[in-house]
C-alpha cells in the first residue's frame, strides 16, 4: 500500500485535476474517493446563469463540497437565501468569512455591492485573500475578529488535520465542547460592527453573516446601534439555547425568524431555537419584500 501511495504522489496535479473533473460529470463519488483526489488548482463555482466565482481547491470540507456538488452542495438553504438577499443589497458584511464562499458568492451575484469580510484565523485569511485576488473582486478583507468590544483577545484553533478546523473561536468553552485536542492560541485584534461602521463612515448595511462559533451573541451585541439604524438582515449560526435566547432578546421586535433547512428551505419560526437546523435568517418584517421573502 505504501508503494501505491508513493506512486500516486508522483502523479502531476494537472492529471488528478482532469481526472476529478471527468469523474464529476457522473456526480459526486463517495467521500473516501474524494479525499484521495487531491490537487492544488483553482476551480470555478457557478452561482447563476453567467455569474460565477473562482476558489483555490484545498481539499478541505467547504471547497470539496463546492467542487463536487456546486454552489448548492454547501449549506444549500443558507447560500440560497444569502444570494437572494445579496442581489439587492448595497453593503454586506461577512463575519467569520473563512476562505470566502459567502463573500465571493455575494460579489458574484451583485458586483456593485460593497462587501466587507472579517477573518482572524491566519491560514483561512491567507486563502481568503488569495480567493479575492484570483477573482479580481474589490472585497475589503479585515484581519480581525468581531465581538462586542475593541482590543485584543485570545483566539483558539486546532492544528490542521488534528481537529475541527471550523471550530476556531474566541470562546475556549465552545472550542473545548467541539474538540478534545489541545488548541493553538494566538492574540487577535477585536472590533465591533458598531465601531467599524462609525470609524469607516459606513452609510448603509443591508446584509450580515455571523459565523463566530459560539461568540455570535457578542457579535450581535456589538452591532445594536447599526441594527437600530439600518435594520440589516442577518444570517447567523445558532449553536445552543443560550445563544438563541440572547440573540432574540437583543434584536428589535420587528425581526422575523426563519430556520434554514436544506430540504425544506426557509421555515417561519415564532422564536429562535436550536435544533437539527443550525442556521437562521433574521429579517425585519418591513424588509422582507426587499429580499423576495414573505412570512
Amino acid at each position: 500500500m505504501s508503494i501505491l501511495k508513493s506512486i500516486y504522489q508522483l502523479i502531476p496535479s494537472d492529471i488528478i485535476f482532469a481526472l476529478a473533473k471527468f469523474i464529476r460529470l457522473f456526480g459526486a463519488p463517495p467521500l473516501s474517493l474524494r479525499q484521495k483526489l487531491l490537487f492544488d488548482k483553482t476551480f470555478r463555482v457557478s452561482v447563476s446563469k453567467g455569474r460565477s466565482f473562482k476558489m483555490r481547491y484545498t481539499g478541505k470540507w467547504i471547497e470539496s463540497d463546492l467542487f463536487w456538488k456546486g454552489i448548492q452542495g454547501y449549506e444549500k438553504a443558507s447560500i440560497e437565501v444569502w444570494m437572494k438577499a445579496a442581489a439587492s443589497s448595497r453593503t454586506i458584511i461577512d463575519i467569520g468569512a473563512n476562505t470566502g464562499v459567502f463573500s465571493l458568492a455575494a460579489k458574484a451575484i451583485n458586483n456593485k455591492a460593497k462587501v466587507i469580510a472579517f477573518e482572524p484565523l491566519p491560514w483561512a485569511l491567507d486563502l481568503l485573500n488569495q480567493n479575492v485576488k484570483i477573482n479580481g473582486f474589490d472585497i475589503e478583507v479585515i484581519p480581525k475578529a468581531v465581538s462586542d468590544s475593541i482590543g485584543v483577545a485570545s483566539f483558539y484553533f486546532p492544528e490542521e488535520n488534528q481537529g475541527n478546523i471550523y471550530s476556531s473561536t474566541l470562546s475556549i468553552d465552545h472550542y473545548l465542547s467541539h474538540s478534545n485536542i489541545l488548541s493553538n492560541k494566538i492574540d487577535v485584534q477585536l472590533v465591533s460592527v458598531d465601531h467599524y461602521c462609525e470609524e469607516n463612515a459606513i452609510k448603509s448595511l443591508d446584509l450580515v453573516k455571523v459565523d463566530a462559533e459560539g461568540n455570535d451573541h457578542a457579535v450581535i451585541k456589538g452591532m445594536l446601534q447599526t441594527i437600530q439604524k439600518y435594520e440589516p438582515a442577518i444570517l447567523v449560526e445558532i449553536q445552543d439555547q443560550s445563544i438563541a435566547s440572547q440573540i432574540q432578546s437583543l434584536l428589535p421586535k420587528q425581526y422575523c425568524y426563519f430556520a434554514l433547512d436544506d430540504d425544506k428551505g426557509l421555515i417561519v419560526q415564532d422564536s429562535i431555537k436550536p435544533g437539527d437546523v443550525l442556521n437562521y435568517f433574521l429579517c425585519p418584517e418591513n424588509r422582507l419584500k426587499d429580499f423576495g421573502l414573505r412570512k
